[in-house]
C-alpha cells in the first residue's frame, strides 16, 4: 500500500489542479465581466447624453454613477481577489519524506528492529497518521468533490488500519515470546530444584551406606581380636 500511493497522490494532484484552473478561469471570466459591464454602462450613459468633461450632469447623474461604479467594484473585485491556487504545494514527494522521518518507508520493520516498546512505536505511528494528513492536506480536502482525492484519503485510511492490525499481530507475538521464556524459565527452575532434591537424598542414601560398611568394619575387627 506504501508503493501505490504516491502514484495515487500525484494522480490526484493533477486532477485538483485542473479543477482549480478552471474555477480560477471561471472567476477571473465572471469578475472582469461585471467590472467592464459597469465601466461600460458608465460609458454609455456618458455618451448617450453628450456629456463632457465638464458636463458630468446633474446630482441624480452622480448618484447613478457612483452606484454603477460601486457596483462593478463591489460585485466584480471579490471574484478577482478571492482567486484560489492552481499549483498545490504538496504531494506524493511530502507523503515519502514523511514516511522517511518516522522510518516507515520499509514498512514497520525498521521500527521493529530498534526493540522499542509496542507502546512507543504506537505513538510513533498515530503522530504519523496525524501528520500524513496534514502533509497531503491540499489533495485530500477536495475528498467530496473528486474521486481521485477520495481515494487519497481512502488508502491513507486503509494504511492507517493496516498498521494498526500489524501493530496488534507483533504485541500479541512478543507476548507469547515472554510467555514461553518464562515458561522456559520456570521448568528450569524446577529441574534444579529437583535435581538438587535428588542429589540431597542420594547424599543421605550414601552416608547411610558408609555408616553401615564402617559398623561392618568394626564388627569384624572385634571378632578378629576374639579370636586371636
Amino acid at each position: 500500500m506504501i508503493g501505490v500511493l504516491p502514484s495515487y497522490i500525484d494522480r490526484a494532484k493533477e486532477e485538483v489542479e485542473k479543477k482549480q484552473k478552471k474555477l480560477v478561469f471561471v472567476k477571473i471570466t465572471w469578475g472582469w465581466s461585471i467590472v467592464i459591464a459597469g465601466l461600460l454602462d458608465f460609458y454609455s450613459n456618458f455618451v448617450r447624453n453628450n456629456r463632457t468633461m465638464g458636463n458630468f450632469g446633474s446630482i441624480s447623474d452622480y448618484w447613478g454613477y457612483g452606484m454603477v461604479g460601486f457596483y462593478a467594484l463591489g460585485f466584480g473585485f471579490p471574484y478577482l481577489l478571492d482567486l484560489p491556487e492552481d499549483r498545490l504545494k504538496c504531494g506524493a514527494t511530502n507523503f515519502l519524506e514523511t514516511l522517511n522521518q518516522y522510518k516507515l518507508s520499509n514498512g514497520m520493520m525498521d521500527l521493529f528492529d530498534t526493540n522499542l516498546p509496542i507502546s512507543d512505536i504506537k505513538t510513533i505511528v498515530g503522530e504519523f497518521n496525524a501528520w500524513v494528513r496534514i502533509q497531503v492536506s491540499c489533495i485530500t480536502s477536495f475528498e467530496g468533490d473528486l474521486i481521485e482525492a477520495a481515494e487519497v484519503g481512502y488508502l491513507l485510511d486503509e494504511l492507517n488500519a493496516a498498521m494498526a492490525t500489524r501493530l496488534d499481530l507483533e504485541e500479541a507475538a512478543r507476548k507469547e515470546i515472554m510467555m514461553n521464556i518464562s515458561k522456559e524459565k520456570d521448568e528450569k527452575e524446577e529441574m534444579l530444584s529437583n535435581l538438587n532434591r535428588f542429589t540431597a537424598a542420594e547424599k543421605s542414601d550414601w552416608n547411610e551406606k558408609i555408616e553401615f560398611s564402617n559398623d561392618l568394619i568394626d564388627l569384624n575387627e572385634i571378632n578378629v581380636e576374639s579370636i586371636t
